[in-house]
């Protein structure tokens, strides 16, 4: 018994890992639910591309608009004056909500900050305030105009790109998959009759056909198989923006007793 404990023990770690893993949502491309703990800028238009990536020391928010926007003269914290025309933001989830809340700002031109800014003491507002990220958890970031305090010079963004602390980016979508056909070439077969499960998929990232079937590779196919019993088959597709679900049901016709009792006869 006294090794069974540490088995148990690092059993539901792991299960604990992979509960939080597969917990995470991704945003909605409307924003729908986002908390905003700064300006509210779901309705700005999305005019800049951006890449993200992070480093041991830096954080790159490599927008196409860091020369372009309008900057404003600001006093920096330091006292000195500063020219600045964004500000760099980070989604959070926490309790299936995603919040949302801008980190310091951007000079005209720039596109690096330290790590460090990705911090709850600079995001300064609650519940982010003792935010510090987590290896492997997935966090949103975009750029906006000045949207940190009531100052002003472009009504515009980018767009959202995930991020996987500590692993890399996350590939983005625009909505969950959508399923274009999910049917059976019969819905009313004899027993151990084989029937064909055809299906068409646009936007997935991973499929799959429960049961009897599992993971499916291609966005469109044919599958046959054998049922015993009526059974309710589901095609599962999913992305980084949710799961799409559709369901057939193939029925498996009965021997009527008069003609069961004619073969036990012959």
């Amino acid at each position: 018994m006294s090794f069974v404990r540490p088995l148990l023990f690092t059993f539901v770690s792991l299960l604990g890992f992979v509960c939080t893993a597969s917990a995470n949502s991704w945003i909605p491309s409307d924003f729908k639910g986002v908390q905003w703990l700064h300006a509210d800028v779901s309705q700005w238009r999305q005019t800049a591309t951006l890449d993200v990536s992070v480093g041991s020391t830096t954080i790159t928010l490599n927008y196409n608009k860091a020369n372009t926007w309008p900057g404003i003269q600001v006093t920096a914290s330091t006292g000195g004056q500063i020219r600045v025309n964004a500000n760099p933001w980070i989604f959070v989830q926490r309790n299936g909500t995603w919040y949302a809340a801008t980190f310091e700002w951007l000079t005209v031109g720039q596109t690096v900050k330290a790590v460090r800014a990705v911090q709850g003491d600079h995001i300064k507002v609650p519940p982010l305030n003792t935010f510090v990220p987590v290896h492997g958890e997935v966090y949103g970031f975009m750029v906006s105009g000045l949207a940190r305090d009531s100052r002003r010079n472009v009504q515009e963004r980018s767009e959202v790109k995930m991020y996987r602390w500590g692993v890399g980016p996350v590939p983005s979508c625009r909505s969950q998959p959508t399923i274009r056909a999910f049917r059976a070439s019969s819905d009313n077969v004899a027993r151990s009759e084989p029937v064909s499960l055809i299906w068409e998929v646009e936007g997935a990232e991973s499929m799959s056909i429960t049961p009897l079937i599992g993971k499916v590779n291609s966005a469109q196919g044919t599958q046959q198989v054998r049922v015993a019993a009526t059974t309710q088959f589901t095609l599962h597709a999913e992305n980084a923006c949710g799961t799409s679900n559709a369901s057939r049901t193939v029925s498996v016709r009965t021997t009527p007793l008069p003609a069961i009792m004619h073969l036990l006869n012959d």
